[in-house]
């Protein structure tokens, strides 16, 4: 079955961050925590609360796996 538009939205979302990353200058800036929250918070409002603090949660390890490569 192919994705649903919001499927689709959702995973542009989430590539978004990790395109943010890729084309940042300092990977290792602190302010890449606030743009995953701010950008889970604002662009994915109408999940509920508890999705958005676990993917927050998500995108945090995996920057700090990423910046530990």
């Amino acid at each position: 079955m192919k994705a649903s538009e919001k499927q689709i939205e959702f995973c542009k979302t989430l590539k978004g961050i990790l395109q943010f990353w890729i084309d940042s200058n300092d990977i290792n800036s602190p302010s890449h925590f606030t743009i995953i929250e701010e950008v889970i918070n604002n662009e994915l409002e109408p999940l509920p609360e508890r999705d958005k603090e676990l993917l927050i949660d998500v995108f945090g390890n995996l920057l700090t796996y990423v910046r530990k490569l």
